[in-house]
């Protein structure tokens, strides 16, 4: 640990063992040729070891048409991301004061799902994606009648009582549409036991720490976590509190809210629960979800003060179940089994991530990763989906993957 290291500092990358130069060039190097294929219209790219961030840069522009240049400070949709920077976050805080286990069922958290065939799944299978859950659901499809147009009574243009919940710009969907969601999970297929990642998983979750505060979910973790640690910027709906300006667009959407979506999340089942979901939601600037990739690098202790027990840390970053070829901790992702027998390009994230390293990646183009042995963390936010999900530039070039490597490759042996 360097010294004074209580919260998010800045310095040369010498100072902890690494080469700028490395690490300038590589990344550099890495990141234009990105956005020279047009793999994004910008990105910013933050790394820190041993508490100190070596490396913070914002490239390129929030569209293709070059008008606003990104700022280190701009607020991205983290898609994915949200599952292990909030609903997870909430579940380890819960585990440490001792009001959640997972080693209990879903049923006995949730009384509304002891009659379903997902009362008797076992917590880390849950959250591990092995309980057999459905993938996804199109839950917007079934908004859309035949001819393109809104079925009646589900969305209004017009705020009001009954449509309180804001899925997109002018658009707002009727206030108990989220029961009708969670009937269709409820009622939803269970498949065999084997490692299938699934959304339904955290949009149920936090359903779980509802019944345990007693107090919105969101709000719970807002004031015990992102408060804590001073990541501020950390939020839904970003658009309620910053300028459009710092917001990224994500996706220009054709088929169901007919807008580009600037300000309001980008995957479908999230904005239908009026932007607050615990798998996609959550905006964010590299700086604030710096601060907790280090709270968990230094396994739930941040500021002085130890805010997720460490034990908790260490089991929910750990390997659940190798036995069944299922790489995921609880909540995390993490390296691929046989990761260090592979090429590089097979490997995931890369090849010099130690099995003690972990992190998510979002559909929108972002990713994190921690890593404990080197003493590293790495966010990259990027808005690939813009304008259209189809660009798949950014796996195609393995991008975050080659910087994570010139992050390892720059430090010092």
């Amino acid at each position: 640990m360097t010294p004074g290291n209580i919260r998010l500092q800045y310095g040369i990358p010498e100072s902890v063992g690494m080469s700028s130069k490395i690490l300038d060039t590589k990344i550099d190097s890495i990141v234009n040729a990105g956005l020279k294929a047009k793999a994004y219209p910008g990105c910013v790219v933050m790394a820190a070891r041993k508490g100190l961030v070596v490396f913070q840069k914002a490239y390129g522009y929030q569209t293709y048409d070059d008008r606003v240049a990104v700022r280190e400070d701009d607020l991205y949709d983290l898609a994915s991301i949200t599952k292990i920077s909030s609903t997870l976050a909430g579940l380890m805080l819960l585990n440490t004061e001792g009001k959640f286990s997972p080693d209990k069922t879903l049923g006995y958290y949730l009384p509304d799902f002891r009659k379903t065939n997902k009362g008797n799944i076992g917590m880390r299978d849950f959250l591990t994606h092995q309980a057999g859950l459905t993938p996804f659901i199109q839950f917007w499809k079934e908004t859309i009648k035949k001819d393109g147009k809104f079925k009646p009574r589900t969305f209004s243009y017009e705020f009001g009582k009954r449509y309180p919940l804001e899925v997109a710009q002018g658009l707002y969907i009727y206030k108990n549409y989220r029961k009708k969601m969670f009937k269709e999970i409820k009622k939803s297929p269970l498949g065999e036991k084997k490692y299938v990642y699934s959304d339904l998983t955290f949009i149920i979750a936090p359903e779980i720490i509802e019944n345990l505060t007693r107090q919105k979910w969101y709000d719970f973790i807002t004031d015990s976590i992102y408060k804590k640690i001073g990541a501020a910027e950390m939020c839904f709906n970003p658009y309620k509190r910053f300028p459009m300006s710092r917001i990224v667009p994500t996706e220009y959407d054709s088929l169901f809210r007919k807008q580009l979506l600037q300000g309001t999340v980008h995957d479908e089942a999230a904005a239908m629960q009026g932007g607050i979901s615990g798998h996609a939601g959550l905006f964010s600037d590299a700086n604030d979800l710096m601060k907790l990739l280090e709270l968990y690098r230094r396994m739930g202790e941040y500021g002085g003060q130890q805010i997720i027990g460490r034990n908790v840390m260490e089991d929910y970053t750990r390997v659940q179940f190798p036995e069944n070829n299922n790489r995921r901790g609880l909540g995390f992702d993490k390296p691929l089994l046989n990761n260090s027998q592979l090429p590089q390009k097979d490997t995931y994230p890369t090849r010099s991530a130690s099995p003690e390293s972990f992190g998510h990646s979002g559909y929108t183009g972002t990713f994190v990763w921690v890593d404990p042995v080197s003493e590293i963390s790495y966010v990259f936010l990027c808005n690939r989906v813009y304008p259209t999900r189809k660009n798949e530039e950014l796996y195609n070039m393995n991008i975050r993957s080659e910087i994570l490597q010139a992050i390892y490759d720059s430090i010092k042996k």
